[in-house]
């Protein structure tokens, strides 16, 4: 989620790294379950868990990891580190 701010600044999760590992195959129209946990928290990052089940077939696993940034008008893309209030919403989550 990318959120502006008033100065023209846009802050929000880049992706630095994804990877998948493929089990099964899924199939049109069948109902998958997606288990997702926080694997690791850093200053500036999180990494993310997740795995996809039809039933107790496991169909794919894998990790994404995001990195807190910020990019002002005219600036590149810059890490920042997370803000205290998306801590929260993850012990909410």
């Amino acid at each position: 989620m990318w959120n502006e701010q008033p100065d023209g600044s846009v802050s929000g999760g880049a992706r630095a790294r994804e990877i998948c590992d493929l089990e099964a195959p899924a199939f049109f129209e069948d109902v998958l379950e997606i288990d997702i946990n926080l694997v690791r928290k850093g200053a500036k990052s999180l990494t993310l868990g997740f795995l996809f089940r039809r039933g107790a077939t496991r169909i794919a696993n894998g990790e994404v990891k995001t990195v807190c940034c910020i990019c002002r008008p005219g600036g590149a893309l810059e890490s920042i580190e997370i803000p205290p209030d998306y801590d929260v919403k993850l012990i909410e989550a």
